[in-house]
């Protein structure tokens, strides 16, 4: 399976302009969470987290992790975000997950602009698309 990767310049900017546009981050994050839920139950089990996670932020690393350091990533965004405790992940505690980790990757990259190979659907590439729409706005 090909998939297409654009080179785009980002920055903390890009990411927390994205994250703080509530309407199009709700969006993605509602896209992304209907991705993984394919049982289409409204709520993320630890293994439609796992089978999918890694999608969301391609280019990190995440995949090639060993399995047993992946399974302690995930039981450790279950204990952070399973906010009431219930074993799965609903929508609104998803969207604090993709929230922190947006964040996060932002505070990482910094002001000063990083070149970056982004592939289409994911989060950076939407924060790109974002910036872009808002630029062309101006």
């Amino acid at each position: 399976m090909k998939t297409s990767v654009v080179l785009h310049a980002l920055n903390d900017s890009t990411v927390a302009a994205f994250v703080d546009d509530t309407t199009p981050f709700e969006k993605c994050s509602k896209e992304c969470f209907d991705e993984l839920d394919v049982d289409a139950d409204g709520v993320l089990s630890r293994e439609e987290l796992r089978s999918g996670f890694g999608n969301l932020l391609p280019g990190i690393g995440y995949l090639s992790q060993p399995k047993e350091e992946l399974n302690s990533l995930h039981d450790a965004i279950f204990e952070r975000f399973d906010a009431d405790g219930n074993g799965v992940v609903d929508r609104g505690e998803f969207k604090e997950l993709l929230r922190e980790i947006m964040l996060g990757v932002a505070r990482g990259i910094g002001g000063s602009p990083v070149l970056v190979a982004l592939e289409h659907g994911s989060l950076l590439m939407r924060a790109a698309q974002h910036e872009h729409e808002q630029n062309t706005k101006e």
